[in-house]
């Protein structure tokens, strides 16, 4: 993209949590919360090495913070988020609408 002359200033990430993994008990499952730390901070790290800034948003709290920052009902962002698949080819799941709502709050 910028080759192509657009800057990229911001960027964020939608996780599933940012729990401690030292404090989950059961070791797989404390494998993959390391797996997740250290992926969402070489991300992070890299984007800040290119002057992009970053925010971490929890999926399960995505809608809660966007109904606060963009000043809508947590209902009617679910709504129109749902409308926006229907513009989109392929899978339209939880995962691509998380992102998409991330996206239009790093717009803002």
């Amino acid at each position: 993209y910028r080759r192509e002359g657009y800057e990229i200033w911001r960027a964020d990430l939608v996780v599933g949590s940012q729990i401690d993994p030292t404090s989950i008990t059961n070791p797989h499952i404390r494998a993959h919360a390391f797996e997740g730390q250290l992926f969402r901070s070489v991300l992070e790290e890299a984007l800040h090495a290119h002057r992009v800034r970053t925010q971490v948003l929890i999926e399960g709290d995505i809608y809660a913070k966007a109904a606060v920052q963009l000043k809508k009902p947590s209902a009617q962002l679910r709504h129109l988020i749902q409308t926006f698949g229907r513009f989109t080819e392929g899978p339209w799941r939880a995962e691509q609408k998380a992102a998409a709502l991330a996206a239009w709050l790093a717009l803002c």
